[in-house]
């Protein structure tokens, strides 16, 4: 009997912190309970260049996250991970 040799594939993933010199405070104002609430306008990612996770997105791929995301983004409902 031969043992069946397994392979595993792992994605490693890193976060990065956006300096408060790239963000732009669009509003602040709190929520019905008095919770802080800020809008604001950073760059997550830009297309065609390497990223932190050494993976590169082009403009078609880019752009179709960004078609998706703008219907929730612009009834400023939009609340996730965005990679």
């Amino acid at each position: 009997m031969t043992k069946k040799k397994s392979e595993h594939f792992f994605i490693f993933e890193q976060t990065s912190v956006v300096p408060n010199s790239k963000i732009d405070i669009l509003e602040e104002s709190s929520t019905p309970d008095g919770r802080p609430k800020i809008a604001y306008r950073c760059r997550l990612q830009e297309s065609n260049v390497k990223n932190a996770n050494r993976r590169v997105y082009s403009n078609e791929i880019c752009e179709s996250i960004v078609s998706k995301l703008a219907p929730k983004a612009n009834s400023r409902s939009l609340l996730m991970e965005i990679d």
